[in-house]
């Protein structure tokens, strides 16, 4: 993800982004809760030539490692009108996350630290 587009997103919009260069990033956000602090995944994304492979794992565990003491869970949020929406949810899924909900046009995720 270009630098610059990184920048904008943590001035404008307060989420931060972790890459892997060339092979895929996840921007993501601290939620401040009454029961804890939640790392809401904004964006998972891993290039095409290195799909199907850990890249979206290793991702994910950089981000739980991370903020392992600080937050409780996980959470995420599928656009159903994007491209790949099936795709996306099964990534998600694979991973540990569960459906917890619906808004308007989006699938609602959560998974606990553990």
């Amino acid at each position: 993800m270009p630098d610059l587009y990184s920048k904008y997103l943590l001035e404008k919009e307060g989420k931060e982004t972790i890459e892997i260069p060339g092979k895929g990033f996840v921007t993501y956000k601290i939620v401040h809760g009454s029961e804890g602090d939640l790392c809401h995944v904004c964006v998972l994304y891993v290039d095409p030539a290195h799909r199907n492979t850990v890249i979206a794992r290793e991702l994910m565990n950089g981000l739980k490692l991370k903020f392992a003491k600080k937050c409780k869970a996980f959470t995420a949020a599928v656009f159903t009108r994007q491209f790949n929406t099936t795709t996306t949810l099964k990534t998600l899924l694979f991973y540990g996350f569960e459906v917890v909900g619906i808004r308007d046009e989006e699938i609602l995720l959560y998974k606990d630290f553990n």
